[in-house]
């Protein structure tokens, strides 16, 4: 797979990933990453990061709403 096909699909793989393959596990691992990467960036890369994350999304709001709800799920 060339480098400009892996870019058309990521955003579309990322989006299956994680509105309908994404666990209550697999959303805590994320929150882990996430916190991780936290620790390591200045507060205009963290902007920079999560909007490009959710800028994969076709549906922001439905991303950040399913991964906030399978977090929830661990937390109760």
């Amino acid at each position: 797979m060339s480098y400009p096909s892996s870019q058309h699909n990521f955003p579309r793989t990322l989006d299956a990933l994680i509105l309908q393959l994404l666990s209550p596990v697999g959303a805590e691992v994320l929150t882990w990453k996430f916190d991780e990467i936290d620790q390591q960036i200045t507060e205009g890369n963290w902007n920079k990061l999560y909007q490009g994350f959710y800028g994969a999304f076709d549906d922001q709001f439905a991303a950040m709403g399913t991964y906030v709800l399978h977090v929830k799920s661990i937390l109760f």
